[in-house]
């Protein structure tokens, strides 16, 4: 179970599901209580329920990480999503080297059968099978 955000933590309120570019605002953990049973069959669950005000005085009844969760988490989740950026960049530039390579190759193979010499052997083209 996740530890329990104390009264008085400053959190950060999405007011939308975009949690990287959704307007926000700002807030104060005032209380939380325990929900009551969740679960359908088997196991009970239950999860906190955090009574959160926001600057303007709105009072709001949430579960963490829904639409609000601690600064420093906030933070957390930012970098977070900038290292999973980065490493699909890796991934789409890797990929890109490898097109390149390809076209190298087309642009060979089209002035072999062009202009063919007698340095260069002819290389049947074959569709690339994946």
């Amino acid at each position: 179970m996740e530890k329990i955000i104390e009264n008085g933590t400053k959190v950060i309120i999405f007011k939308d599901s975009d949690k990287i570019n959704g307007d926000y605002t700002f807030g104060t953990v005032v209380s939380s209580h325990q929900s009551d049973d969740r679960s359908v069959h088997g196991s009970p669950w239950y999860v906190q329920i955090y009574e959160v005000v926001d600057i303007d005085g709105i009072k709001y009844s949430l579960e963490r990480g829904d639409r609000f969760m601690p600064l420093d988490d906030y933070k957390s989740f930012l970098v977070s999503e900038i290292e999973d950026n980065n490493e699909q960049i890796k991934e789409l530039t890797s990929d890109n080297e490898q097109i390149f390579e390809r076209i190298y190759q087309l642009d060979e193979d089209i002035e072999n059968i062009v202009n063919p010499t007698l340095e260069c052997p002819q290389r049947k083209l074959v569709p690339n099978k994946k």
